[in-house]
């Protein structure tokens, strides 16, 4: 170890070309880690007596080769080979696996020019982000989080975990609540886009029964039943994990992961709140439509009305028999008066009935 100072451990595990891993740890002082120096200190910090340590990197297939000689479960390891997954928990002998997953900001996304995981249906294309999993390994003394942290998420994280969990002398249970917290963070702005593009999408119906309105409101709804499915999850991971039901989550630990359960129901609560809305919206969008559709058949119907008798007159007097009268100018004129003073009379009759 290097000689000690006032701050906590803060490192970085760099190799040519590859991702970087950041590792936190007690205040014994600052080292930057080269990724062949990584088994050493992987061994280091797997000691039962050692520091609570925080070991963040991303996914390469260099660094999935050392977890696996450093003991993580085969299985586990071998889930972050295969791209995303399902959130969920799994206990091993000797740690712990938690999958979550996260909102990436497309803005973000966009700037550093790096493709993102499968986004969530046109939803998460639309909005500001795309989803990331993030995957969590829980010893007794250690957690390594894999996934991809922006250097600011990363400094703005980990002066929460210092500041709350390493210099206080909390384990790394709670390591693994602020980065649950966190993840569920990075949802809020997705939903503060989607409830802007639900009340408009709202106005859009009253004022628009168009085919994109109606195209708009089966994609958001058919987006948001594919955010629910995949963040939905996450809830029965934070029941697990406040449970009692794990050794590697300390007991105090317990009631932060209940919190981040709570919170969790909340997001779902208002996933599922926007799908009402959007069923209700949809409702009405039938029903404008249909109301729309009855105005221009009653408007054709009474078009239709009126003609019936001026259809009838003309017919009647227009057929080639002898002795009709039409042999002179006053039946004519009487015709043409009766034929008026009818179409006159069905409009007043309807302006009075308030069917026009």
């Amino acid at each position: 170890m290097t000689a000690a100072t006032s701050e906590p451990m803060v490192g970085s595990v760099l190799s040519a070309g590859s991702p970087t891993a950041v590792l936190v740890s007690g205040p014994d002082g600052t080292r930057d880690v080269l990724l062949s120096d990584l088994p050493a200190l992987l061994a280091e910090i797997k000691q039962p007596d050692g520091p609570a340590t925080w070991l963040h990197a991303e996914v390469e297939e260099g660094l999935l080769e050392l977890l696996v000689g450093f003991g993580l479960h085969e299985v586990a390891v071998k889930s972050l080979r295969e791209g995303m997954e399902r959130p969920r928990v799994e206990e091993y002998s000797d740690h712990l696996y938690v999958s979550l997953l996260r909102v990436v900001e497309r803005a973000q996304e966009a700037r550093d020019g790096v493709p993102g995981e499968p986004a969530a249906g046109e939803l998460v294309r639309q909005a500001p982000g795309v989803l990331e999993q993030l995957r969590v390994f829980l010893g007794s003394r250690w957690i390594i989080s894999l996934g991809r942290l922006q250097p600011g998420e990363y400094a703005n994280l980990r002066d929460v975990v210092l500041r709350q969990a390493l210099q206080r002398g909390r384990g790394p249970s709670f390591v693994l609540y602020y980065l649950a917290e966190w993840v569920l963070d990075s949802t809020q702005p997705l939903l503060d886009v989607l409830d802007d593009r639900v009340d408009s999408l709202e106005d859009m119906v009253v004022l628009d029964t168009g085919e994109d309105t109606r195209q708009e409101l089966f994609r958001l709804k058919r987006d948001l039943v594919e955010l629910r499915r995949q963040i939905a999850p996450m809830r029965d991971v934070m029941q697990r994990l406040s449970s009692h039901g794990s050794a590697f989550i300390e007991p105090g630990a317990e009631i932060y992961f209940r919190d981040v359960h709570d919170d969790l129901l909340v997001v779902i609560e208002q996933i599922d709140t926007y799908r009402d809305i959007l069923s209700s919206a949809l409702d009405l969008y039938l029903s404008t439509v249909s109301n729309r559709l009855n105005e221009v058949m009653k408007r054709l119907t009474i078009v239709a009305t009126i003609f019936m008798p001026l259809t009838f007159v003309t017919g009647f007097f227009g057929m080639n028999f002898t002795r009709l009268p039409y042999g002179t100018a006053v039946w004519l004129y009487l015709t043409l008066a009766v034929m008026t003073i009818a179409a006159v009379g069905m409009l007043a009759y309807f302006w009075r009935k308030a069917w026009l």
